[in-house]
C-alpha cells in the first residue's frame, strides 16, 4: 500500500495477522483470547491471576489512550503504541498454545508441562508490565 508522502510512517509496526479462533466470539483479539484461556479447566490459579492482570492492563491502556494518551501523543505514536498491542497479543498466544498443546500431549495431568505453564506465566508477567509501560509519556509504543 502506498502513502502520501511524509506519511509513509502508517505502514510501519507490526502486522499480525491473528488465528482464526482469536477472531470470535468478538472482534477483540485480546478479549478472545483470555475467554480461551480462562474456559479451560487446566490453567491454574496462578496463570488465571495474571490473565486477569493482562486484562486489567490492557484495559487502562484503552482508557488511557482515549483520555491522556490522545492529548499527549501525536498519530505516530499513537499508532505505534497500538501496534504493541498485536505483538504482546501474539506473544500471549504462543505462550498459550505452548502451553496447552504440550499439556494435552501430556494426557491433561496434574504437573504436566510445567516449563511450559511457567513459561506461559513469566509471558503474561511481563505482558502486563509492557502494558503499564505503554501509559508513559517516554515509552515508544516498542513491545520485545
Amino acid at each position: 500500500m502506498s502513502f502520501p508522502e511524509g506519511w509513509e510512517w502508517l505502514g510501519e509496526g507490526p502486522a499480525w495477522d491473528p488465528p482464526a479462533e482469536l477472531r470470535q466470539p468478538t472482534q477483540v483479539w485480546v478479549h478472545n483470547l483470555v475467554v480461551s484461556m480462562l474456559s479451560s479447566e487446566f490453567l491454574g490459579n496462578a496463570s488465571v491471576s495474571l490473565v486477569g492482570e493482562v486484562l486489567t492492563q490492557y484495559s487502562e491502556f484503552n482508557a488511557w489512550v482515549a483520555t491522556e494518551g490522545k492529548r499527549t501523543l501525536d498519530a505516530r505514536e499513537l499508532l505505534a503504541r497500538a501496534g504493541a498491542l498485536d505483538t504482546l497479543t501474539a506473544r500471549a498466544y504462543e505462550a498459550w498454545t505452548a502451553f496447552r498443546t504440550r499439556y494435552e500431549a501430556e494426557g491433561r495431568k496434574v504437573g504436566a508441562a510445567e516449563e511450559e505453564r511457567l513459561a506461559l506465566n513469566a509471558t503474561l508477567r511481563s505482558i502486563a508490565a509492557e502494558l503499564e509501560a505503554l501509559r508513559r509519556p517516554d515509552e515508544r509504543g516498542m513491545a520485545g
